[in-house]
Protein backbone atom coordinates (compact mmCIF):
# COMPACT_ATOMS: atom_id res chain seq x y z
CA UNK A 1 0.00 0.00 0.00
CA UNK A 2 1.13 3.10 -0.17
CA UNK A 3 3.53 4.80 2.82
CA UNK A 4 1.19 6.12 5.26
CA UNK A 5 2.07 9.53 7.77
CA UNK A 6 1.70 8.73 11.05
CA UNK A 7 1.05 10.74 13.53
CA UNK A 8 -13.96 10.15 13.59
CA UNK A 9 -18.32 9.25 15.40
CA UNK A 10 -21.41 8.97 14.09
CA UNK A 11 -22.40 10.72 11.28
CA UNK A 12 -23.47 14.74 11.42
CA UNK A 13 -26.97 14.67 13.36
CA UNK A 14 -28.95 15.10 10.01
CA UNK A 15 -32.37 14.60 11.91
CA UNK A 16 -31.62 17.59 15.12
CA UNK A 17 -34.22 19.59 14.18
CA UNK A 18 -31.69 22.34 15.08
CA UNK A 19 -28.52 21.49 13.30
CA UNK A 20 -29.51 21.06 9.55
CA UNK A 21 -26.98 22.77 8.03
CA UNK A 22 -23.25 22.52 8.90
CA UNK A 23 -21.42 25.40 9.48
CA UNK A 24 -19.11 26.59 6.29
CA UNK A 25 -15.88 27.26 8.74
CA UNK A 26 -12.99 29.62 7.56
CA UNK A 27 -9.75 28.12 7.53
CA UNK A 28 -8.48 31.73 9.73
CA UNK A 29 -11.15 31.34 12.02
CA UNK A 30 -9.96 28.21 12.85
CA UNK A 31 -6.54 28.96 12.94
CA UNK A 32 -7.77 31.71 15.50
CA UNK A 33 -9.62 29.90 17.54
CA UNK A 34 -6.85 27.24 17.82
CA UNK A 35 -4.29 29.98 19.23
CA UNK A 36 -7.55 31.47 21.42
CA UNK A 37 -7.64 27.92 22.94
CA UNK A 38 -3.30 28.62 23.78
CA UNK A 39 -2.51 30.41 27.03
CA UNK A 40 -1.23 34.02 26.36
CA UNK A 41 1.23 35.88 29.05
CA UNK A 42 -0.43 38.98 30.04
CA UNK A 43 3.09 40.59 30.56
CA UNK A 44 3.51 40.63 26.63
CA UNK A 45 0.32 42.41 25.60
CA UNK A 46 0.41 46.34 25.20
CA UNK A 47 -1.35 48.73 27.66
CA UNK A 48 -2.36 51.84 27.56
CA UNK A 49 -2.23 53.10 31.14
CA UNK A 50 0.57 52.15 33.54
CA UNK A 51 -1.10 49.54 36.53
CA UNK A 52 -1.70 50.65 39.47
CA UNK A 53 2.06 49.53 41.73
CA UNK A 54 0.08 47.72 44.14
CA UNK A 55 -1.97 45.69 41.44
CA UNK A 56 0.56 44.90 39.19
CA UNK A 57 2.85 43.74 42.44
CA UNK A 58 0.14 41.48 43.44
CA UNK A 59 -0.63 40.39 39.86
CA UNK A 60 3.15 39.02 39.37
CA UNK A 61 2.59 37.22 42.41
CA UNK A 62 -0.32 35.38 40.91
CA UNK A 63 1.05 34.69 37.88
CA UNK A 64 4.33 34.10 39.37
CA UNK A 65 2.16 31.03 41.80
CA UNK A 66 0.44 29.63 38.04
CA UNK A 67 3.91 29.33 36.73
CA UNK A 68 5.14 27.23 39.40
CA UNK A 69 2.35 24.98 39.29
CA UNK A 70 2.60 24.47 35.96
CA UNK A 71 6.25 23.74 36.02
CA UNK A 72 5.66 21.15 39.08
CA UNK A 73 2.62 19.57 37.27
CA UNK A 74 3.03 17.02 34.12
CA UNK A 75 2.53 18.39 30.59
CA UNK A 76 -0.02 17.47 28.58
CA UNK A 77 -0.94 14.11 27.74
CA UNK A 78 0.22 12.73 24.65
CA UNK A 79 -0.89 9.87 21.97
CA UNK A 80 1.61 7.55 23.68
CA UNK A 81 -0.05 8.25 26.88
CA UNK A 82 -3.63 7.85 25.60
CA UNK A 83 -2.31 4.44 23.40
CA UNK A 84 -0.59 3.09 26.20
CA UNK A 85 -3.82 3.38 28.60
CA UNK A 86 -1.90 5.56 30.93
CA UNK A 87 -4.52 8.36 31.14
CA UNK A 88 -8.48 7.99 30.42
CA UNK A 89 -9.54 9.63 27.34
CA UNK A 90 -12.49 12.00 25.86
CA UNK A 91 -12.92 12.51 21.98
CA UNK A 92 -15.19 15.60 21.24
CA UNK A 93 -16.66 15.21 17.72
CA UNK A 94 -17.09 18.25 15.18
CA UNK A 95 -20.36 19.36 15.76
CA UNK A 96 -23.18 20.45 13.27
CA UNK A 97 -23.38 23.96 14.45
CA UNK A 98 -20.12 25.77 15.92
CA UNK A 99 -17.73 23.71 15.10
CA UNK A 100 -15.60 26.68 15.08
CA UNK A 101 -15.15 26.94 18.78
CA UNK A 102 -14.08 23.66 19.19
CA UNK A 103 -10.11 24.29 18.89
CA UNK A 104 -10.69 26.89 21.38
CA UNK A 105 -12.49 24.65 23.71
CA UNK A 106 -9.97 21.82 23.61
CA UNK A 107 -7.20 24.63 24.35
CA UNK A 108 -8.90 25.56 27.54
CA UNK A 109 -9.48 21.61 28.43
CA UNK A 110 -6.05 20.64 27.54
CA UNK A 111 -4.86 23.54 30.37
CA UNK A 112 -7.14 22.74 32.81
CA UNK A 113 -6.74 18.49 32.71
CA UNK A 114 -3.05 19.02 32.21
CA UNK A 115 -1.71 15.17 32.51
CA UNK A 116 -4.37 13.65 34.05
CA UNK A 117 -6.41 12.52 31.00
CA UNK A 118 -6.36 12.69 27.52
CA UNK A 119 -8.11 15.11 25.06
CA UNK A 120 -9.01 13.87 21.31
CA UNK A 121 -11.06 14.52 18.52
CA UNK A 122 -12.94 12.99 15.81
CA UNK A 123 -14.41 14.02 12.56
CA UNK A 124 -16.79 11.78 9.99
CA UNK A 125 -15.61 11.64 6.58
CA UNK A 126 -19.45 10.98 5.03
CA UNK A 127 -19.64 14.83 4.65
CA UNK A 128 -16.27 16.50 4.01
CA UNK A 129 -13.39 15.39 1.99
CA UNK A 130 -10.29 14.23 3.15
CA UNK A 131 -8.66 17.96 2.58
CA UNK A 132 -11.28 19.65 4.81
CA UNK A 133 -11.02 17.02 7.11
CA UNK A 134 -7.42 17.59 7.38
CA UNK A 135 -7.49 21.00 7.95
CA UNK A 136 -10.45 21.21 10.92
CA UNK A 137 -7.74 18.05 12.43
CA UNK A 138 -4.93 20.83 12.03
CA UNK A 139 -6.53 23.09 13.17
CA UNK A 140 -7.74 21.66 16.70
CA UNK A 141 -3.48 21.11 17.92
CA UNK A 142 -4.54 20.49 21.48
CA UNK A 143 -6.42 17.26 20.48
CA UNK A 144 -3.68 14.04 20.94
CA UNK A 145 -5.51 11.79 19.13
CA UNK A 146 -7.31 12.38 16.16
CA UNK A 147 -9.71 10.42 14.14
CA UNK A 148 -10.84 10.54 10.34
CA UNK A 149 -13.61 8.20 11.06
CA UNK A 150 -14.68 6.49 7.55
CA UNK A 151 -18.14 5.50 8.85
CA UNK A 152 -18.62 2.70 7.47
CA UNK A 153 -21.39 1.29 9.19
CA UNK A 154 -23.90 4.26 7.19
CA UNK A 155 -22.59 2.99 3.55
CA UNK A 156 -25.96 1.26 2.12
CA UNK A 157 -26.46 -2.51 1.78
CA UNK A 158 -24.31 -3.10 4.76
CA UNK A 159 -27.59 -3.76 7.18
CA UNK A 160 -27.06 -0.66 9.10
CA UNK A 161 -30.19 1.40 10.05
CA UNK A 162 -28.01 4.92 9.71
CA UNK A 163 -27.60 6.12 6.43
CA UNK A 164 -24.86 8.13 4.56
CA UNK A 165 -25.46 10.99 3.06
CA UNK A 166 -25.64 11.93 -0.73
CA UNK A 167 -22.45 13.72 -0.77
CA UNK A 168 -20.43 11.02 0.69
CA UNK A 169 -19.46 8.83 -2.76
CA UNK A 170 -18.85 12.73 -4.54
CA UNK A 171 -16.37 13.06 -1.58
CA UNK A 172 -14.92 8.92 -1.63
CA UNK A 173 -15.75 6.72 -4.43
CA UNK A 174 -14.83 3.67 -2.12
CA UNK A 175 -18.14 5.07 0.06
CA UNK A 176 -20.25 3.76 -2.73
CA UNK A 177 -20.85 -0.02 -1.44
CA UNK A 178 -18.61 -2.57 0.62
CA UNK A 179 -17.34 -5.09 -1.48
CA UNK A 180 -19.18 -8.80 -1.00
CA UNK A 181 -15.78 -10.59 0.28
CA UNK A 182 -12.32 -8.89 1.75
CA UNK A 183 -10.83 -6.71 -0.40
CA UNK A 184 -7.37 -5.75 0.05
CA UNK A 185 -7.54 -2.67 -2.41
CA UNK A 186 -11.04 -1.20 -1.30
CA UNK A 187 -8.89 -1.72 2.86
CA UNK A 188 -6.37 0.54 1.22
CA UNK A 189 -8.53 3.13 -0.33
CA UNK A 190 -10.33 3.32 3.08
CA UNK A 191 -6.67 3.74 5.15
CA UNK A 192 -5.47 5.80 2.72
CA UNK A 193 -8.28 8.16 3.07
CA UNK A 194 -7.71 8.85 6.42
CA UNK A 195 -4.23 9.58 6.28
CA UNK A 196 -5.01 11.49 3.36
CA UNK A 197 -6.93 13.45 6.11
CA UNK A 198 -4.54 13.53 8.86
CA UNK A 199 -5.66 11.21 11.44
CA UNK A 200 -3.30 10.05 13.96
CA UNK A 201 -4.39 6.25 14.74
CA UNK A 202 -6.85 4.52 11.74
CA UNK A 203 -9.93 2.83 12.12
CA UNK A 204 -10.12 -0.55 11.11
CA UNK A 205 -12.06 -0.80 7.16
CA UNK A 206 -14.40 -2.71 9.26
CA UNK A 207 -18.28 -1.44 10.19
CA UNK A 208 -21.84 -2.54 10.71
CA UNK A 209 -22.03 -6.00 12.80
CA UNK A 210 -26.37 -7.01 13.22
CA UNK A 211 -27.47 -9.48 15.67
CA UNK A 212 -29.11 -11.92 12.74
CA UNK A 213 -26.48 -14.58 12.40
CA UNK A 214 -24.40 -12.15 15.09
CA UNK A 215 -21.22 -14.61 15.16
CA UNK A 216 -21.16 -14.79 11.60
CA UNK A 217 -21.34 -10.86 11.00
CA UNK A 218 -18.67 -10.34 13.97
CA UNK A 219 -16.32 -13.15 12.49
CA UNK A 220 -17.15 -11.33 8.70
CA UNK A 221 -16.16 -7.70 10.59
CA UNK A 222 -12.81 -9.52 11.94
CA UNK A 223 -11.79 -10.36 8.72
CA UNK A 224 -11.83 -6.62 7.40
CA UNK A 225 -9.59 -6.23 10.63
CA UNK A 226 -7.41 -8.13 10.34
CA UNK A 227 -6.99 -7.25 6.34
CA UNK A 228 -6.61 -3.55 7.66
CA UNK A 229 -3.92 -4.78 9.98
CA UNK A 230 -2.22 -6.58 6.74
CA UNK A 231 -1.76 -3.75 4.74
CA UNK A 232 -1.30 -1.10 7.46
CA UNK A 233 1.74 -3.02 9.32
CA UNK A 234 2.33 -2.05 12.86
CA UNK A 235 0.61 1.60 12.48
CA UNK A 236 -1.88 1.90 15.57
CA UNK A 237 -5.06 0.93 14.39
CA UNK A 238 -8.48 0.85 16.58
CA UNK A 239 -10.52 -2.43 15.45
CA UNK A 240 -13.39 -0.50 14.32
CA UNK A 241 -17.17 -1.89 15.49
CA UNK A 242 -20.35 -0.45 15.15
CA UNK A 243 -23.28 -3.10 16.85
CA UNK A 244 -26.09 -3.60 17.35
CA UNK A 245 -27.65 -2.93 20.47
CA UNK A 246 -28.41 -7.27 20.71
CA UNK A 247 -24.67 -7.23 21.43
CA UNK A 248 -24.30 -5.73 24.69
CA UNK A 249 -27.81 -7.08 26.27
CA UNK A 250 -28.12 -11.19 24.37
CA UNK A 251 -25.65 -13.24 26.91
CA UNK A 252 -24.84 -15.31 23.99
CA UNK A 253 -23.81 -12.17 21.52
CA UNK A 254 -22.31 -10.19 24.10
CA UNK A 255 -19.61 -14.03 25.45
CA UNK A 256 -18.68 -13.54 21.70
CA UNK A 257 -17.68 -10.42 21.62
CA UNK A 258 -15.75 -10.53 24.40
CA UNK A 259 -13.81 -13.95 23.24
CA UNK A 260 -12.75 -11.94 20.45
CA UNK A 261 -11.83 -8.76 22.61
CA UNK A 262 -10.02 -11.52 24.63
CA UNK A 263 -8.57 -13.73 21.94
CA UNK A 264 -7.60 -10.88 19.68
CA UNK A 265 -4.15 -9.35 19.29
CA UNK A 266 -4.87 -5.56 19.06
CA UNK A 267 -4.96 -3.90 21.62
CA UNK A 268 -6.79 -1.14 20.93
CA UNK A 269 -10.66 -1.37 20.33
CA UNK A 270 -13.51 1.77 19.27
CA UNK A 271 -16.85 0.13 19.93
CA UNK A 272 -20.15 1.63 18.78
CA UNK A 273 -23.51 0.53 20.00
CA UNK A 274 -26.78 1.21 18.00
CA UNK A 275 -29.13 2.65 21.18
CA UNK A 276 -32.92 2.46 21.05
CA UNK A 277 -35.03 5.60 20.91
CA UNK A 278 -34.07 7.86 24.22
CA UNK A 279 -36.28 10.38 25.95
CA UNK A 280 -36.21 12.87 26.61
CA UNK A 281 -33.77 13.90 24.06
CA UNK A 282 -30.50 15.34 25.34
CA UNK A 283 -31.50 12.76 28.45
CA UNK A 284 -29.62 9.51 29.59
CA UNK A 285 -29.56 6.08 29.28
CA UNK A 286 -31.56 4.51 31.31
CA UNK A 287 -31.74 0.74 30.14
CA UNK A 288 -30.44 -1.51 33.18
CA UNK A 289 -29.86 -4.32 30.44
CA UNK A 290 -27.89 -2.00 28.20
CA UNK A 291 -25.90 -0.74 31.08
CA UNK A 292 -24.90 -4.00 32.43
CA UNK A 293 -23.76 -5.40 28.94
CA UNK A 294 -21.29 -1.82 28.91
CA UNK A 295 -19.82 -3.42 32.27
CA UNK A 296 -19.14 -6.70 31.41
CA UNK A 297 -17.60 -5.25 28.18
CA UNK A 298 -15.68 -2.85 29.93
CA UNK A 299 -14.94 -4.85 32.88
CA UNK A 300 -13.41 -7.26 30.58
CA UNK A 301 -11.72 -4.83 28.76
CA UNK A 302 -9.74 -3.67 31.80
CA UNK A 303 -8.72 -7.20 32.83
CA UNK A 304 -7.56 -8.33 29.37
CA UNK A 305 -5.65 -4.53 29.12
CA UNK A 306 -7.05 -3.61 26.26
CA UNK A 307 -7.99 0.38 25.44
CA UNK A 308 -11.49 0.50 25.07
CA UNK A 309 -13.16 3.48 23.28
CA UNK A 310 -17.25 4.03 23.44
CA UNK A 311 -17.62 6.55 20.68
CA UNK A 312 -20.67 8.24 20.82
CA UNK A 313 -21.89 7.70 24.13
CA UNK A 314 -21.76 10.24 26.75
CA UNK A 315 -21.98 10.43 29.95
CA UNK A 316 -22.76 6.67 29.70
CA UNK A 317 -19.36 6.28 28.04
CA UNK A 318 -18.08 8.38 31.29
CA UNK A 319 -19.64 6.10 33.41
CA UNK A 320 -18.01 3.44 31.96
CA UNK A 321 -14.95 4.07 32.46
CA UNK A 322 -15.38 3.48 36.25
CA UNK A 323 -15.94 0.01 34.57
CA UNK A 324 -13.11 -0.30 32.77
CA UNK A 325 -13.10 1.41 29.56
CA UNK A 326 -10.42 3.83 28.46
CA UNK A 327 -12.37 6.61 27.37
CA UNK A 328 -15.40 7.71 25.62
CA UNK A 329 -16.70 10.49 22.54
CA UNK A 330 -19.77 12.76 23.14
CA UNK A 331 -20.67 15.86 21.23
CA UNK A 332 -22.71 18.86 21.36
CA UNK A 333 -25.79 17.60 19.18
CA UNK A 334 -27.32 14.54 20.51
CA UNK A 335 -26.65 12.37 18.04
CA UNK A 336 -23.05 12.82 18.86
CA UNK A 337 -23.65 11.96 22.27
CA UNK A 338 -25.84 8.45 21.35
CA UNK A 339 -25.39 6.97 18.51
CA UNK A 340 -29.10 5.18 18.39
CA UNK A 341 -32.80 5.39 16.97
CA UNK A 342 -34.53 8.61 16.72
CA UNK A 343 -38.28 9.43 17.28
CA UNK A 344 -39.48 10.54 14.27
CA UNK A 345 -41.56 14.55 15.02
CA UNK A 346 -43.37 16.17 12.75
CA UNK A 347 -44.69 19.89 12.93
CA UNK A 348 -48.28 20.26 13.59
CA UNK A 349 -50.32 22.55 11.12
CA UNK A 350 -50.27 25.95 12.37
CA UNK A 351 -47.84 25.09 15.34
CA UNK A 352 -44.32 27.18 15.73
CA UNK A 353 -41.24 25.17 15.69
CA UNK A 354 -39.72 26.15 18.94
CA UNK A 355 -36.71 28.17 19.47
CA UNK A 356 -33.40 26.14 19.65
CA UNK A 357 -32.20 25.63 23.14
CA UNK A 358 -28.35 26.67 23.59
CA UNK A 359 -26.29 24.14 25.34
Amino acid sequence: MSEYRAGGGQADDEHDEHDEVDDEVDPDVLAAASRAGEEVDPGDQDVDDAPDPDLASDFSRARDSRASQQESSPGPASLADILGGRVPVLVVHKSHRHSQHLPEVLGVARRQVGGSAGLGVAVGLSKKSAPEVATYLASCSSAALKIADPEIHTIPGTGSPALQPTKAVRNHAWMASVPSAVDLFWVDKVLTTQAEAGADVFLSASGWVGDLNGRQQLAAAMAWVRASRQVLGDESMFVNLTLSASWLTDPGLRSALKQELTESNEPLWWLRFYWPIVEPRYGQLANGALLAGYRDIATTAELEEKILILPNSGLTGWIATAWGAQGFSTGTSWTEQMFGAQPIRRNSPGRTRPAPVER
